[in-house]
């Protein structure tokens, strides 16, 4: 899991020259934090294409898992409910 996190922080990296992103895995999906800049400049197609592309990098078990972007918060990496 750890190796499709980072894959998927670098892939957006790479794409997007972002000042920070973050690859978050959460029971409602698969989060992709980016800066304010970052995130305001990307368009549907961009963002339909990175989605594509991040859901190839996780395992299988991870295929309907939905993929969404947000602002980059500092210590949401264990945000939410604990089960």
């Amino acid at each position: 899991m750890l190796i499709a996190v980072h894959a998927a922080e670098k892939l957006v990296g790479e794409s997007l020259k972002p000042r920070t992103a973050r690859c978050r895995v959460r029971g409602t999906g698969i989060v992709i934090e980016l800066d304010a800049d970052s995130l305001g400049g990307l368009d549907a197609a961009r963002r339909d294409t990175l989605t594509l592309a991040i859901t190839r990098l996780f395992p299988d078990a991870f295929a309907q898992t939905p993929v969404s972007f947000a602002p980059y918060r500092i210590g949401s990496a264990f945000v939410g409910e604990r089960k």
